[in-house]
This record gives structure tokens, C-alpha cells and sequence, in this order.
């Protein structure tokens, strides 16, 4: 549901070169360990070393006033870690200063399905898929966006759309590593900078593009409606006409 424009204001052509080499370096260096490890070790070998280069400054297993645990709970600045830190885990004063929650799983793990089988790289044994935690922990914190991965997919969940099942946005990593250019998409829409608010309205980058992208739609479903009834239903109507009109004509089989 994120349309891929970048809202008035932020500046596409940003520098991402840093980044992008420390994402390089920290696939090439786990690459060949990442397929076999569990996961609390991609968590700490993997998870947390990306979420630093995108600027995050993370909390790990801060519950939600349900009890539940997020992986990590994002903040934009290190003063703001720290200001959470004072604070009731799980309170509303603690998940107003979030920029977003994150669930991590192991390398390659299917983010949609839930197996009761015996899964010996999960930490602990789930009670729901992946996605389903990641919707449950934003229902519960009441924070704007969260985030899931198992490394190889990156996805960005809006917390007030979760009664539209499977919206989501979604980046292969492996392929955002294959340019610089293809890079800055994943960086634009994952990095610390797109969640935190700005200007007088307070707004983010990513409330701003989930804004152009529902004006997107409407007029899009606007023009699709216009086509339905101007175009389409009358060449059906006239189809139906036309073959009507031929079984009329048609001798009745005795």
C-alpha cells in the first residue's frame, strides 16, 4: 500500500553511500553463517548490527501492557533511549516516544505461516505466524508502524491498516544490495529518518507517502469505476443482448 514516490519535501537523491558499504560488509561477513544459525544468534549477528546502520537506537524485549515482547522497541536518538529507559516498560508514556516495534525471525523463515512442529531455530516455541505477532504487538503498543524480517525480507506494517489483512511493503534485501540506486529504496523506507516525525504537523516520511498512496487510489478506483461503467458493462450488456438474440432465433430440439 506504500506507493513508491517520495513525498514533497525529502530529497531522493540523498547519500546513502556509507550505509550501503556497511550493509555490504555485514552481509558479506555473515552471509555464509546466516542460512544455519537460530534465532536469537541472527538476532545479535545480524538484527541488531542493521538496525544500528539504519539509524536506529533499539530496546530489546520490552513488553506491551499485554505482556507480550517485541524484539526490539526503535528510537531515533540515543536521549530518547535513555528517556525511555526511565520509563514503566510496556506504558503508554514508554511506546509514545517508539518509532516503531520490530519482530525478527532466522534467515530465510517463512513470515506467514505458523507450524506446530518442533522448529529448533525459533527461540521459543510460537503460538501464531510471524505476521500475526508482529500485528499483535502493534495492537497492543498502539505505535504507527512496525516491522518484520527474517533477513533476506524486510516488511513495513502501518498499525491503524491491520484490519486490511496482508498490506504491507515489502524490500528483498538481497536485491537492494545489488546497487547503490536499489539500495536507497530499502534505506528511504526502513531508515531512522522515515519514521520520525517532522515539520508543524509532526508527520514522517512514511505518513506522508501512505497519504499520496491512498490519493493514489482514490483516483485510480475513481478512474477504474469510470471505465466499468462507461466502457466495460456496456460492451457486456450488449454481449448478453447479442447472444440472447441468437438462442431466440435458434429451432427448439425435439
Amino acid at each position: 500500500y506504500l506507493e513508491h514516490r517520495v513525498p514533497e519535501g525529502w530529497e531522493w537523491e540523498s547519500d546513502v553511500s556509507a550505509a550501503y558499504e556497511g550493509f555490504r560488509k555485514l552481509y558479506a561477513d555473515k552471509r555464509d553463517t546466516l542460512s544455519r544459525i537460530d534465532e536469537a544468534n541472527t538476532e545479535m549477528e545480524f538484527l541488531e548490527p542493521a538496525l544500528a546502520l539504519l539509524g536506529f537506537h533499539p530496546i530489546k524485549q520490552a513488553k506491551t501492557k499485554a505482556g507480550s515482547k517485541p524484539d526490539y522497541a526503535l528510537f531515533g536518538s540515543e536521549e530518547e533511549k535513555g528517556a525511555a529507559s526511565k520509563l514503566e516498560k510496556g506504558s503508554e508514556a514508554f511506546y509514545a516516544r517508539t518509532l516503531a516495534v520490530v519482530e525478527g525471525k532466522y534467515w530465510g523463515r517463512n513470515l506467514d505461516v505458523y507450524t506446530k512442529k518442533e522448529d529448533r531455530r525459533e527461540s521459543e516455541k510460537q503460538t501464531s505466524s510471524p505476521e500475526m505477532q508482529l500485528v499483535r504487538y502493534l495492537r497492543e503498543t498502539e505505535v504507527s508502524w512496525g516491522l518484520l524480517t527474517n533477513g533476506a525480507e524486510w516488511r513495513l506494517y502501518r498499525g491503524d491498516a491491520l484490519g486490511k489483512a496482508k498490506k504491507y511493503y515489502s524490500v528483498d534485501f538481497e536485491r537492494a544490495l545489488q546497487s547503490e540506486d536499489d539500495f536507497r529504496r530499502f534505506f528511504l523506507f526502513f531508515g531512522r529518518e522515515a519514521f520520525a516525525p517532522k515539520g508543524p504537523e509532526s508527520k514522517s516520511f512514511l505518513d506522508g507517502v501512505l497519504e499520496g498512496s491512498e490519493r493514489y487510489a482514490i483516483r485510480v478506483g475513481n478512474n477504474l469505476k469510470d471505465v466499468v461503467f462507461t466502457r466495460v458493462f456496456p460492451q457486456l450488456a450488449r454481449g448478453f443482448l447479442e447472444n440472447h438474440t441468437r438462442e431466440q432465433r435458434l429451432p427448439v430440439n425435439e
